[in-house]
């Protein structure tokens, strides 16, 4: 769990279904909004994501999985 404010790094899909590093902030943390539900809301689109990370190129994302920087 990464407090927010915590520096992240993740994995964005990139071009040419690639991976890409990327890093960021963690503004969100939304684990108390999901609740017991995880992903299973009832439909497979617009499924909900733990964390917002404000990336370090102003980009916003939402994960739902990260890596802390130390």
């Amino acid at each position: 769990m990464a407090p927010v404010g915590e520096r992240v790094r993740i994995q964005i899909n990139g071009p040419d279904d690639s991976t890409v590093d990327a890093t960021g902030k963690v503004v969100a943390d939304y684990s108390d909004e999901i609740g017991n539900t995880g992903t299973d809301v009832g439909r497979d689109w617009a499924r909900p994501h733990r964390y917002a990370i404000a990336l370090d190129d102003g980009c916003l994302v939402f994960t739902d999985t990260i890596t802390s920087i130390d």
